[in-house]
């Protein structure tokens, strides 16, 4: 499990382009490619669930979990967002129960500590 820390986020510093959605997502993309780690799984929460979209988009990610991403709040996002949080809340409803199993297996703890991880 590997638990990434953004530019100007706790301890890592930050870069020139830090304070922006792009500058992350530039940034995490780059550290992608530089540790070899095109490909991997990835779970990320709020802004950190909009960042694995972002990369799984670009094709840089293996399958992504996304809780509670940030953005979509101006004009279609709100529709685009109100659409997949609906069914995000079904699959989650669907999934309930399986749940207690996730951290009977080495996967299911691996995202469980990543979102606690996300939200510290």
């Amino acid at each position: 499990m590997i638990i990434l820390e953004l530019p100007s986020h706790g301890q890592a510093p930050a870069q020139v382009d830090s304070g922006t959605f792009e500058g992350l997502a530039r940034s995490l993309d780059d550290w992608l490619v530089k540790e070899n780690l095109t490909g991997i799984d990835m779970v990320g929460s709020s802004l950190g669930a909009e960042l694995v979209l972002v990369m799984a988009r670009r094709g840089r990610v293996g399958s992504v979990v996304a809780l509670d991403p940030g953005g979509f709040w101006q004009g279609w996002e709100r529709t685009y967002f109100r659409t997949t949080i609906t069914a995000s809340i079904a699959l989650v409803r669907a999934l309930r129960p399986a749940l207690p199993a996730l951290p009977r297996n080495a996967t299911g703890r691996t995202a469980f500590m990543l979102q606690l991880s996300a939200r510290s």
